[in-house]
């Protein structure tokens, strides 16, 4: 069991109504457009943070066809740096940003900002139903092996975080028919120009 990649046992599902509203305003994941869900399109987004002993916090962006990673660290969990975060992360690639989809932490209040800012819509998973956005579970999963619950997520340079992030995306995956993240999102910026 030590070197399965999910070395913990599955937690079962707690008792309990789940809210019907985060905290803050914004569109739920049923007013998703369908086309997310079958992912025949690059540009739709899952993003959710890490959590660790100290107030550091890894911010994750997946892409959902291709499951390309975007990881940033904040110094705390709240909505100004958890903003620019996913700014610096996905600026560069706005022009592959249509659909955010989070879950409903207070770190992610300022979304109406990162929407304007990257000329894309946000949405919001509903409570309890991390499985709403699988892509973006499943990698923290994966990032997980590098950095365990409990660490200090504060201690691991910048370097490190960028060399984990190039070796998730250029790792392939079984559901790309073996071809990298990369190669994916890459060959999607390359039949945009050819149009």
């Amino acid at each position: 069991m030590h070197h399965l990649r999910c070395r913990t046992r599955r937690r079962r599902a707690r008792c309990g109504t789940p809210r019907q509203r985060q905290r803050f305003g914004g569109r739920r994941i049923s007013e998703r457009p369908a086309i997310v869900q079958t992912r025949p399109r690059v540009g739709d987004w899952e993003g959710d943070t890490i959590v660790g002993k100290s107030t550091a916090r890894l911010v994750t962006l997946v892409e959902r066809k291709s499951g390309l990673l975007r990881v940033r660290r904040i110094a705390k969990g709240e909505a100004d740096p958890t903003l620019r975060a996913v700014i610096q992360s996905l600026h560069p690639l706005a022009a592959r940003a249509q659909t955010l989809t989070w879950d409903n932490g207070s770190e992610f209040a300022e979304y109406a900002l990162i929407d304007i800012v990257l000329g894309a819509k946000s949405y919001f998973a509903d409570p309890y139903s991390s499985w709403q956005r699988g892509s973006n579970e499943n990698t923290n999963g994966l990032l997980r092996q590098y950095f365990p619950k409990g660490c200090d997520l504060s201690t691991f340079s910048d370097a490190y975080i960028q060399s984990i992030e190039d070796k998730l995306n250029s790792r392939p995956r079984k559901r790309l028919g073996f071809h990298t993240p990369q190669q994916i999102f890459d060959k999607s910026f390359r039949r945009a120009l050819l149009n």
